[in-house]
């Protein structure tokens, strides 16, 4: 049985559940960001897991260009809504979540080539954050890529919540780099960015990963 502590916070993934329609008609409305960093860090035709898929976005661009790609979603109805209007896409999502919640179908699919983790850790609680970085190392091969995208900037209500009421912890990349080194896994690149949906407030900080070998 997984602590309570170490499972998602709670108002976030009602957030999600109860809001997954129009979370997945908002980000499915454009194309992956991030697809030129899959091209130019991930090697071709790679094992690729997308974690905290969302609306399958990436996934989808993963997959489009040739990756063996799987997505594991902690909000079971985001999944629903993947699974619906995605089919192509039905067999390769799987329900889990950071640290300790990765389903037997991605563990037995283990150790990836890479992986993706888009708009995650904002949402991990500091007690969860070491873990779920040390769960990531284990999922990589050594050499494998981690691509990381975390908010620079983001507008907050008190208390690290945001007008949704979503956990949102917004953590410096010197942090994310020492928590990272810890478990093996050193910086290659950082990049910076504007919001995709062009919203006010917002920015983005990626990071790329590789393990040790």
């Amino acid at each position: 049985m997984h602590r309570k502590d170490n499972q998602p916070d709670k108002k976030t993934l009602d957030y999600y559940n109860s809001h997954a329609a129009r979370v997945f008609q908002l980000y499915s409305s454009i194309p992956s960001p991030l697809k030129d960093l899959f091209l130019e860090f991930l090697p071709p035709g790679g094992r690729i897991l997308d974690i905290g898929c969302a609306a399958g976005r990436e996934l989808n661009a993963l997959r489009q260009e040739g990756f063996e790609a799987y997505g594991m979603e902690s909000s079971r109805e985001l999944i629903d809504q993947l699974q619906e209007n995605c089919p192509a896409l039905k067999d390769y999502v799987f329900p889990g979540y950071l640290p300790e919640g990765i389903p037997e179908d991605i563990q037995g699919r283990s150790p990836w080539d890479g992986l993706v983790c888009s708009a995650v850790l904002q949402h991990i609680r500091d007690s969860q954050l070491a873990p779920s970085a040390a769960s990531l190392s284990r999922l990589l091969i050594p050499r494998g890529r981690l691509i990381l995208t975390v908010p620079g900037s983001y507008p907050l209500k008190k208390d690290d919540r945001d007008e949704q009421e979503r956990l949102f912890r917004i953590r410096p990349a010197e942090e994310l780099m020492t928590l990272f080194e810890n478990c093996r896994l050193g910086l290659l690149e950082r990049r910076d960015s504007r919001d995709s949906l062009k919203r006010d407030g917002i920015s983005w900080m990626t990071l790329i990963f590789e393990k040790e070998g």
